[in-house]
């Protein structure tokens, strides 16, 4: 037990890492390195990157708890609790994508609908 409770921090870690080097070394447009000081303009990037964390924090969440679950299901031998403990957690693995899909389905639907595009966050032109 204390194997893979080890086993399952490890992997959280090491995707964790992998995470956050991948979104540091990955470049956005639309963000200027120059120093000049933070303009209200720069909350687009900041929304940006926010979301696009979110996301992949979300569907590696989705994927992790599939391995959990399945790794829980092939060790759960005939031993029916420890079945059950794992089809409980691809039962929420499933519920968590189906969540992560339906908000998609919504924006997609309000952009169709309306014809505005809710998944670009963008800041209006100042007018004088």
């Amino acid at each position: 037990m204390k194997l893979k409770k080890t086993l399952n921090q490890l992997f959280f870690w090491g995707s964790f890492f992998v995470l956050t080097l991948f979104l540091e070394l990955s470049p956005v447009s639309g963000w200027s390195q120059t120093d000049q000081p933070a303009q209200i303009y720069d909350l687009e990037f900041v929304f940006r990157r926010v979301v696009m964390v979110v996301t992949t924090l979300a569907g590696m969440g989705v994927l992790v708890m599939f391995v959990i679950g399945g790794f829980q299901y092939l060790t759960a031998g005939e031993d029916p609790k420890q079945a059950q403990k794992a089809s409980g957690t691809l039962t929420y693995a499933v519920i968590g994508l189906a969540v992560i899909l339906a908000a998609w389905l919504i924006l997609q639907a309000i952009k169709l609908i309306t014809g505005l595009n809710v998944t670009i966050f963008t800041l209006p032109e100042p007018t004088n």
